[in-house]
């Protein structure tokens, strides 16, 4: 059993009959040193979804702040802290076979109409998602801006 001691170092104490046997280790915890998320924070719920032949990656940004890398293999459901008023999100291709595809993202909740284009070669677009269409080369990229709704 692990018990934390006030020092962040951790225990470990393993007890086999009447024997037992004690562990110490200094681990660095993650999100200790964070500040707390405002109970007012907004967050967009983005689903994405990169269609490229072969492994191939993408890197995600809301608000210039990484989000998240992301590959073919599935789709990809994931939240980003946002702001009020307009928000960016940019995609870039980082891994590619050089091999044609698409990216989508579908986004929620955002104010209807606010979803506007800014670069990229769209497929199909409806009030809350876009389908971009890719020439699957790395450096490609995307970009998008919207407003969530609170």
């Amino acid at each position: 059993m692990w018990r934390r001691r006030r020092d962040d170092s951790f225990g470990l104490k393993a007890r086999r009959g009447d024997e037992s046997s004690t562990a110490h280790e200094n681990l660095f915890v993650p999100g200790d040193g964070l500040r707390a998320t405002p109970a007012n924070a907004l967050f967009l719920r983005l689903r994405t979804r990169l269609s490229l032949p072969g492994l191939s990656t993408g890197r995600v940004f809301v608000n210039t702040i990484p989000v998240r890398v992301i590959d073919s293999a599935a789709p990809v459901e994931m939240r980003a802290r946002s702001r009020r008023g307009n928000n960016t999100l940019v995609a870039v291709v980082a891994t590619a076979s050089g091999q044609p595809g698409t990216w989508r993202f579908a986004l929620e909740p955002i104010v209807p109409g606010s979803l506007r284009i800014v670069s990229g070669d769209i497929l199909t677009q409806t009030p809350d998602s876009v389908v971009f269409r890719l020439a699957g080369h790395v450096g490609e990229r995307v970009e998008l801006t919207f407003v969530l709704r609170e």
